[in-house]
């Protein structure tokens, strides 16, 4: 008789969605959210320098249990990730109706934990489902207005979360756990609380064994909450001159930025970047005093759904509400909603590791973000500087691939998509599967074929580079033009991402084949 296989340690998280059954949620809602929660996963767990794919994951519907190997540090679990969900779980919300955004619980254990065909099973991961299920944990993102309650055993605590340098242990509350057989204590954080609690996310369901306690609960949210607006949305606008993006073709966000660079002088060297990234964006470049440097960047969304106003700091300046972000993490982001509903993100960000503190970056957005809504206030932007009419500004990603060009990645057809602003970014999905394609142009140095994998198809030079540090997906690029940006060259480009439940090598002769069938549509340059 062969002997059962031997345990191995492992740090226990869990994840799960607050109110995924609930009777308000409709079956593609729960998908949305689905799909919301694993990009969000994935993103934090890439922004924390955590490893995904050494990582075994478990679906559990509403939620999914994560065991990270002994050799990756405790520490970053309750260090770097809960900062980097919750940025992560934000950015989802942010262009999500209520039906669809994201609130999680999260709980982190660590043990000895057993590996069968069918799964996996040990004390270790029956206590880290008995943590995130708590009382305790659902009481802190219940009274939280941000988007994620951490709950760690207290072994976590004692072990990890005492010894890890930059976290106040203060944020940590010992709370008691009692569920099923189980009588042990917890300690529970809210890593982006601190403001009224909204109503723009779908609360649970569900009975309570404390009524008392529940009215309590209730009354405080009823008389914290009056005055709001019942949706917990952002009240709307009225008037006759109100401020317009513009044609989406013609709009120049860098109208939004240019005009703050003489204030944003006060924090360093300044420069302005016109082509970098996609045609949604324009940036400025900060050069402190002390050692980094910063990247302040506009970016213009699609309208969307008006978000919460508890989200943040909400402003009137003029006709433009700014939801100013009170918890930056490692970036600061500030909302900005025009009366059409119109929507942009103006923001700060170290370009690499420098000394420039949290609170440095929300200063530097603030006065990005008060420019912009003045410029906004002006009137529709000017339009943007274009070169030549041979640019991908003219093209529309979504027109480059069809159904037809699907065919090897079942599932994913032309109807199934969502289009980024202007049309220069477009995504499709399966709708059996968690296959996805991406598109969308870029402005980039020319790429080396020394280092970037070139790959000859057809009258193409596609670039290939796969990626198995994060979610595993599969880039392809193809250069479209060549043009000079001040003195230094710069390319217009086509960039087809792949991703799904795929091989690697699959993934990319995918992306690889995609780049060229997109690229053969895009119009010759003289």
């Amino acid at each position: 008789m062969q002997p059962p296989p031997r345990a191995i340690h492992y740090t226990v998280v869990v994840v799960d969605v607050e109110g995924f059954g609930d009777g308000a949620r409709t079956t593609p809602d729960q998908l949305k959210v689905r799909k919301g929660l694993y990009r969000a996963l994935h993103r934090a767990f890439d922004r924390a320098r955590l490893p995904w794919a050494e990582c075994r994951r478990e679906d559990r519907g509403d939620g999914v249990l994560i065991l990270a190997p002994a050799s990756i540090p405790k520490a970053l679990f309750v260090d770097s990730l809960p900062g980097a969900l919750a940025a992560a779980v934000r950015e989802h919300n942010r262009d999500h109706r209520a039906g669809e955004r994201v609130r999680l619980r999260m709980a982190v254990h660590a043990g000895e934990v057993a590996h069968d065909d069918q799964g996996v099973t040990g004390d270790a991961v029956n206590l880290t489902f008995r943590l995130v299920d708590s009382e305790p944990a659902r009481v802190a993102l219940a009274r939280s207005s941000g988007v994620l309650s951490v709950i760690v055993s207290d072994w976590f605590h004692q072990n990890v979360v005492r010894h890890t340098a930059g976290i106040d242990e203060t944020t940590y509350q010992q709370v008691p756990v009692v569920a099923k057989k189980t009588e042990t204590v917890g300690w529970v954080s809210s890593p982006d609380g601190g403001h009224p609690p909204g109503t723009g996310y779908l609360p649970p369901r569900r009975a309570t064994r404390h009524p008392v306690l529940v009215g309590a609960l209730f009354i405080v949210l009823a008389l914290v909450t009056a005055g709001l607006p019942s949706s917990g949305a952002l009240p709307e606008k009225a008037g006759a001159a109100l401020p317009v993006v513009g044609d989406p073709r013609t709009a120049d966000p860098c109208a939004l930025i240019e005009p703050a660079l003489p204030a944003l002088r006060r924090f360093g060297t300044t420069s302005i970047e016109r082509h970098y990234g996609n045609f949604d964006r324009c940036d400025v470049r900060i050069e402190p005093p002390k050692a980094g440097e910063l990247l302040v960047t506009a970016t213009l969304l699609n309208p969307g759904p008006l978000p919460d106003a508890s989200t943040g700091r909400t402003e009137e300046l003029g006709a433009v509400t700014v939801v100013f972000s009170t918890a930056p993490d490692g970036f600061c982001d500030h909302l900005m909603v025009l009366p059409d509903r119109s929507r942009v993100v103006v923001g700060a960000s170290p370009t690499h590791r420098s000394d420039t503190g949290r609170q440095d970056l929300c200063d530097v957005a603030d006065v990005a973000a008060r420019q912009a809504a003045g410029a906004l206030n002006r009137g529709a932007l000017q339009n943007r500087r274009t070169p030549s009419e041979d640019t991908l500004v003219n093209v529309d990603a979504c027109r480059l691939l069809g159904t037809p060009d699907f065919a090897a990645l079942g599932g994913v057809d032309a109807q199934h998509r969502e289009a980024g602003f202007g049309n220069w970014e477009c995504e499709w999905e399966a709708t059996n599967g968690d296959t996805w394609v991406r598109l969308r142009f870029d402005q980039h140095p020319p790429l080396d074929p020394a280092e970037d994998r070139p790959q000859q198809i057809g009258r193409h030079t596609v670039f290939v580079t796969p990626d198995e540090q994060g979610e595993v997906t599969c880039l392809a690029r193809v250069a479209y033009r060549t043009f000079d940006d001040n003195g230094t060259p710069k390319s217009e480009m086509l960039h087809l991402e792949v991703g799904g439940p795929l091989l690697l090598d699959q993934l990319c002769t995918q992306a690889t084949t995609l780049a060229a069938v997109a690229a053969d549509k895009l119009p010759p340059v003289d």
